[in-house]
């Protein structure tokens, strides 16, 4: 196994770290099982924090997809409230603008 497989990369999710104020992106699941074992909040750890070590563990061994373990450490950052989400963009548009933005109302002429 080639070692950049062993980090196991995935779709970057955002979250709160225990410092106020400040976001991290996690990208790979060795930086979602390192971040769940050293800088999760204190007093922040339930049931899906658990099943999210279990699983992203799980996928280090190479028992589960990088998207399993994406679902399950998304799930635990969303149940410790740290999870920050995507900024919406219209799928249409892929965030520009649009043309009906660019021009101002018709004009008639007399």
């Amino acid at each position: 196994m080639a070692e950049f497989e062993l980090y196991r990369a995935f779709s970057p999710v955002t979250v709160l770290t225990s410092k106020p104020g400040v976001m991290k992106g996690i990208g790979t699941v060795y930086d979602a099982a390192k971040f769940l074992l050293e800088e999760w909040p204190e007093g922040k750890a339930g049931p899906k924090h658990l099943n999210a070590r279990k699983v992203l563990l799980s996928c280090l061994e190479g028992n589960c997809s990088p998207a399993v373990a994406r679902v399950a450490f998304v799930e635990a950052a969303k149940e410790a409230n740290i999870y920050i989400p995507p900024a919406e963009i219209d799928p249409v548009s892929a965030g520009r603008p649009s043309p009906k933005w660019r021009y101002g109302k018709p004009r008639r002429r007399s």
